[in-house]
């Protein structure tokens, strides 16, 4: 049961995240750094930040559905890579120092912030 819900919560991140980076691509505009995964690990770390301040009140039914299936399908740290590694490929080093610590230091900061949420609300 615990793989069906893994799977079940990653398809729907997967899905969200599919989703939600299109609709920011449509609206957002055009950017020096890839914004639609700024803000989809932004939010993810902001999430997990959530959830991991209330586990005690999570049972572990509902933390692989929500941690480890939906939030880890819907941040993208793999595409962050190669985000990363494209503009260093093409020689945009402050760009991608830009987008690397803003994403790194942007999600440690939400992930803070949605534990003090979190714990406020317990």
């Amino acid at each position: 049961m615990n793989v069906v819900l893994v799977w079940i919560g990653g398809m729907i991140g997967a899905i969200a995240r599919y989703s939600v980076q299109t609709y920011l691509k449509r609206i957002l505009p055009e950017s020096t750094i890839p914004l639609s995964i700024l803000i989809i690990n932004l939010a993810g770390s902001f999430g997990l930040g959530v959830c991991i301040s209330a586990g005690n009140e999570l049972n572990l039914s509902w933390q692989l559905f929500s941690m480890t299936g939906f939030l880890g399908a819907f941040t993208t740290f793999s595409t962050f890579s190669s985000e990363s590694l494209f503009l260093l490929g093409k020689q945009q080093y402050m760009k991608a120092f830009l987008y690397i610590t803003s994403s790194i230091i942007g999600c440690i900061f939400v992930f803070f912030i949605g534990n003090i949420v979190a714990m406020s609300l317990l």
